[in-house]
């Protein structure tokens, strides 16, 4: 299974969203229909960065470090 970590952005220079999530198409489509309340709230819909990993704890670890 993978684990991607993600960076969402509202527009250049603005809010940004950090997540994790096992499928990330899904996950990104959610946040462009508004079904989070925080990247609904600071039109957060743009997929800025990602990157996989194999493990849920280094996942986890690099989501928190970012």
């Amino acid at each position: 299974m993978s684990f991607f970590v993600y960076i969402m952005a509202s527009r250049p220079a603005g809010a940004l969203y950090t997540g994790r999530s096992t499928d990330l198409r899904q996950r990104v489509e959610a946040h462009r229909a508004g079904l989070s309340p925080h990247t609904a709230k600071y039109k957060i819909k743009t997929l800025v960065w990602f990157e996989e990993h194999a493990d849920f704890e280094q996942s986890l670890k690099r989501e928190r470090s970012i």
